[in-house]
């Protein structure tokens, strides 16, 4: 565990394993190491493996609270130049799928593959939906102790006790972004995986084609009997582990 300090902002990470780097980037309501429990192991036997906690959740803490997904790619690659890396592999979850594409579409050169697990980088209304169920005055502190308790606990450092504003602001931004036009896509040119379980009522048939039809070299695959978090410990893990890792090796850099 380690944090990359600046005058902003302090971006916490735990890294493990050797190899090329690859960078996992949590989705919403989450944080690094929680989210990517069942790739630790898996991946850092071949890869260089980093897990920050992106701005506004977890242990990284920055200055001013208020933050948006572009926002957060940017500092995915503060993060690579401060570990001199100077091109990595970038696997997002939900949110962090939307992160990873935006660091392709703002810093092509940084990024080897993107792999995005459960997002095609459109705001649907799924999504919304969804979201606006953790607006902090819909929960209960019965109803939701475990969601609340997690969320106080996971990411106190960086809300600083107020874990409503972590909620209000988590929500704003999940209904504005992301916000990709036919140019972004087309402009990614780096190889790309969509991977999403066949259960997942936020993927949309009609944005995967849109994907397919305006990025280069995408492919997508579907994990049967699965849902929004295929890749985490009783869902999935074992299946998208071996898809994300072949891919990677297929595109290789070294």
């Amino acid at each position: 565990m380690a944090y990359i300090k600046t005058d902003m902002i302090n971006i916490y990470y735990e890294e493990t394993g050797l190899g090329e780097p690859v960078v996992f980037i949590h989705g919403s309501f989450s944080r690094g190491d929680s989210a990517f429990t069942a790739q630790i192991p898996a991946f850092a036997r071949t890869h260089r493996a980093i897990f920050p906690d992106l701005r506004g959740h977890g242990r990284t803490v920055a200055i001013s609270f208020p933050w948006e997904t572009p926002q957060l790619a940017d500092d995915i690659v503060l993060l690579l130049d401060k570990l001199e890396i100077a091109q990595a592999h970038i696997v997002g979850h939900s949110m962090g799928g939307d992160v990873a594409m935006y660091c392709a579409v703002r810093h092509p050169a940084r990024v080897a593959s993107i792999t995005s697990i459960a997002s095609t980088g459109v705001v649907s209304d799924e999504v919304r939906k969804y979201v606006r169920n953790y607006r902090p005055e819909n929960l209960c502190e019965t109803r939701h102790a475990r969601f609340l308790a997690r969320i106080r606990d996971d990411h106190t450092l960086a809300h600083k006790g107020d874990w409503q504003a972590f909620l209000t602001e988590t929500i704003k931004n999940c209904e504005r972004y992301p916000c990709f036009t036919a140019a972004d896509l087309q402009g990614i040119s780096m190889p790309f995986l969509l991977l999403y379980g066949d259960r997942d009522t936020t993927i949309n048939p009609e944005e995967v084609a849109e994907l397919r039809k305006n990025i280069p070299h995408f492919t997508a695959h579907i994990v049967e009997d699965a849902d929004h978090y295929l890749h985490m410990p009783k869902r999935q893990p074992g299946a998208v582990n071996r898809i994300i890792l072949d891919f990677l090796c297929a595109n290789r850099k070294l």
